[in-house]
């Protein structure tokens, strides 16, 4: 009877594992969507990529416009969010 209970016992956390993993994944695929979305809403604005805008603004390059550095700051703090939520691996 002991062995029986530790196997059921395994069972129901194996599935409470996965149900977790389950859900942890969902509200990463969450987050990715709601990251897209604002970058979506940098990248009309401005009328560039955010593949293109990061690295040049890693780099350096400055705002044609001064009034536009709090818009690049939060845009590069997003699309590294961005970039580590895509990695992030289950």
């Amino acid at each position: 009877m002991t062995g029986w209970f530790v196997l059921a016992f395994l069972g129901r956390g194996s599935i409470y594992f996965q149900e977790r993993q389950f859900m942890a994944a969902q509200q990463l695929l969450a987050d990715i969507h709601a990251l897209e979305s604002e970058l979506f809403g940098f990248e009309r604005k401005y009328g560039i990529r955010s593949e293109i805008f990061y690295p040049a603004y890693i780099a350096g390059d400055e705002a044609e416009n001064d009034a536009w550095a709090l818009d690049f700051s939060e845009w590069a703090s997003v699309y590294r969010t961005w970039l580590t939520r895509q990695a992030h691996d289950f």
